[in-house]
């Protein structure tokens, strides 16, 4: 639901002490976009390369704001929960994958199941990794895979969500590791929609703006054993924003750790998954 860096979310390097009884490694210092004047009178876009060829391709421009910390969640992982905060880590051991072998991965990971999940699997519609989507994105999304009649029924009788699972493919991840914000400390106007230009279609997303109330966390040294999975849209949320167990959604991003040598790219994986349950 947030911009990866490559939209912008500027890191630093520094370190803090621990102080907070959670994080028993450092802290980590972020940076991330302030609140542009441009955008209050201008939306966001990213024209897909070469469409447009006598076009600007976006209209994003980027001042760092202040630091702000990531804390390690290593040592509490269970003090997270997908009503909260908005994410959780998990243990997961699936069997292994080809992932050279696109067939593979679309045939064995992708429609497998993370067990151990605190929710009750549900109906499952289709599985993306894509960008982001802001509640306009979701419903284009949602058109382009349900015929009108299913469109339909799926809104007005159950709850949407759309939750991204998040994986190390090698085996630990030390550099650029997942960054997730704690969803109580974002609000609608810490968003603004960004459209991102292609051939096919406009596709609508959401572009995070600095705010020094937000709360980062990661997971040191993650493995391929474990999952982090995170909520990015509850429909619940638009019906009554007050309402605790049903967060917005879980801002995320990347950042940069100065003490990793750069041959130790991080790989990973990240899928989506559109599921609708009961209004209850």
């Amino acid at each position: 639901m947030v911009p990866r860096r490559r939209e912008g979310w500027k890191p630093s390097h520094g370190q803090r002490e621990n102080t907070q009884p959670c994080n028993h490694g450092p802290d980590r210092e972020t940076q991330l976009s302030p609140r542009l004047p441009l955008f209050e009178t201008q939306k966001p876009y990213i024209v897909f390369p070469g469409f447009f060829k006598f076009h600007q391709t976006s209209n994003l421009s980027y001042t760092l704001g202040p630091e702000q910390l990531i804390k390690d969640a290593r040592a509490c992982p269970e003090e997270f929960s997908l009503d909260k905060q908005g994410f959780i880590f998990r243990s997961w051991s699936p069997s292994p994958i080809s992932w050279d072998v696109e067939s593979h991965i679309t045939g064995a990971y992708l429609p497998r199941s993370v067990p151990n999940s605190p929710t009750t699997p549900l109906r499952a519609l289709n599985v993306y990794n894509q960008p982001d989507q802001s509640p306009a994105g979701v419903l284009d999304r949602l058109r382009l895979a349900l015929p009108d009649e299913d469109m339909d029924e799926l809104l007005g009788q159950y709850r949407v969500q759309i939750f991204n699972v998040w994986r190390p493919i090698s085996s630990v991840v030390e550099d650029w590791p997942l960054a997730v914000c704690d969803a109580r400390t974002t609000g609608k106007d810490d968003v603004v929609e960004l459209e991102f230009v292609t051939p096919e279609l406009v596709r609508l997303s959401y572009l995070a703006k600095w705010n020094e109330n937000y709360k980062f966390y990661y997971l040191s040294h993650m493995t391929n054993k474990e999952v982090c999975i995170f909520k990015i849209f509850d429909s619940a949320h638009l019906e009554d924003p007050d309402a605790s167990e049903a967060t917005m959604g879980c801002l995320h991003t990347a950042f940069k750790l100065k003490s990793v040598p750069p041959e130790q790219a991080r790989e990973s994986i990240e899928v989506r998954l559109f599921v609708f349950s009961s209004r209850d």
